[in-house]
């Protein structure tokens, strides 16, 4: 029993391109050709003519499939799961929770409370009290203990986005569920969309759960966020490589 004859047909295949900066949407043509024992395949982009194939009808019905399964999944503009989700991944890659520390880290710069939580960090070997001296407004030479970095908190510091002091990194974020994302759309000159996420912290150094650390003041509230689930909101900005994130988490507090 003989199969029906494979007709000539065209397939256009949508994507977007950047072009003067600008987004476009243009269309890739594949027409395909059959005869008897051979068919051509000719495809082109705008109009012009790229290459010319002989095909086996078989091989030819199998390449319509491929081609469009590829134009499809090769869509990295489009904003749909599979690309928000990726774009979300990638940013969250790069994030870490951290804590700031800012200068000058001195006894004589700082209140009662602020040495007692910078003491909590020398128990757990991120800090070391140093014995200095400092020049008085008198002109003279006083006494003063400096909190320095030791090899150990070396393997979390970070320096600070603002310039001065540094950032102790304590977990990573991951990617639980995407929940939503808005429809692009165009604001400042770029095309956006907000992606509405859960996450869990990973990878969380063990100085982190100590008790003495989680007891701070200023970073109780923030540090809950250890054992659970959070939600945030992230912009997604549509660029020639697809979609990204590009912001920095502020950090959990200031030491």
């Amino acid at each position: 029993m003989s199969s029906a004859p494979l007709r000539s047909c065209a397939l256009l295949f949508p994507f977007d391109a950047f072009q003067n900066g600008k987004s476009r949407q243009f269309k890739s043509r594949i027409v395909i050709i059959p005869g008897k024992r051979h068919g051509i395949v000719m495809h082109s982009f705008k109009g012009s003519e790229l290459y010319m194939r002989m095909l086996r009808p078989r091989r030819m019905a199998a390449l319509v499939v491929v081609t469009a399964l590829t134009a499809y999944g090769q869509d990295r503009t489009a904003a749909n799961e599979k690309n928000i989700r990726e774009a979300v991944e990638v940013m969250l890659a790069k994030q870490r929770a951290c804590i700031f520390i800012r200068p000058p880290a001195t006894e004589s710069n700082r209140l009662p409370m602020e040495r007692k939580n910078l003491d909590v960090l020398v128990a757990l070997g991120l800090l070391k009290r140093v014995s200095v001296t400092r020049d008085s407004q008198f002109g003279r030479r006083l006494p003063d203990i400096e909190y320095q970095v030791t090899p150990e908190g070396q393997k979390y510091m970070q320096p600070h986005r603002g310039g001065s002091g540094f950032d102790f990194c304590y977990a990573t974020p991951r990617l639980e569920r995407l929940i939503r994302w808005t429809a692009p759309s165009g604001q400042f000159g770029k095309t956006m969309s907000e992606a509405t996420y859960t996450y869990t912290l990973t990878q969380v150094a063990g100085w982190a759960r100590d008790p003495r650390f989680r007891a701070i003041v200023p970073l109780k509230l923030i540090l809950a966020e250890l054992d659970k689930t959070t939600e945030r909101k992230s912009t997604l900005v549509l660029t020639n490589r697809g979609w990204e994130g590009d912001e920095r988490w502020p950090v959990a507090g200031n030491l």
